[in-house]
């Protein structure tokens, strides 16, 4: 009895492999601070997906090696590591999606300024360079402040179940939160637009 199962289940898997009637588009992904320890995961997770077809690694230090372990996975998309500001614009060039893993952790005695500081001017550093190499790219980063917004919204099954606001916003907040708005929207759009286009 279990015999039939576990055969009929593996004949529907292989009935729904990727056998598709077009090809996949061509993808380049970049991800930024791989050598760190959310970065070498997502590396290994962007090469896993069948909509990449090439992999930038880069890192100011030990891309290398992330790159060389990263390309034994059989899959379709080319893996190449980079390393230093020297090989930044390589890395970038003709991007797709960039997703920004990079920062320093925090070490005993530093602040939370200090370490948003720290992470913010690397940030900078590097969209400063993706604004100058691929400015038409969809990009993904982990921003130290969506942190505390998470904790605002209660997630359930469905989603966002609940959400619990910030409070009331001073005039400024209020300002600052309306001029973003626009941009908010253009981002949304373009990524539904990324989404539609696979």
């Amino acid at each position: 009895m279990f015999r039939s199962v576990a055969r009929s289940a593996a004949g529907k898997h292989l009935l729904r492999r990727g056998y598709a009637t077009e090809s996949v588009p061509d993808r380049k992904v970049a991800v930024l601070g791989t050598a760190g320890g959310i970065g070498q995961p997502l590396a290994l997770l962007m090469k896993l997906n069948p909509l990449v077809s090439r992999l930038a690694l880069y890192d100011i230090t030990n891309t290398p090696g992330v790159a060389a372990d990263v390309s034994h996975v059989n899959t379709r998309s080319e893996v190449a590591g980079y390393v230093g500001e020297d090989q930044l614009k390589q890395a970038l060039e003709g991007c797709d999606v960039v997703i920004i893993p990079a920062g320093v952790p925090r070490k005993p005695g530093m602040t939370r300024d200090d370490l948003f500081n720290i992470n913010a001017g690397i940030v900078k550093s590097l969209c400063a360079a993706i604004a100058k190499d691929c400015p038409n790219m969809n990009w993904i980063d982990n921003w130290l402040l969506l942190n505390e917004l998470l904790i605002h919204v209660r997630l359930g099954k469905n989603g966002v179940e609940e959400v619990m606001g910030l409070g009331p916003l001073s005039d400024y907040e209020q300002a600052g939160l309306e001029s973003l708005k626009p941009e908010l929207k253009a981002s949304i759009e373009k990524g539904i637009k990324f989404a539609n286009q696979n």
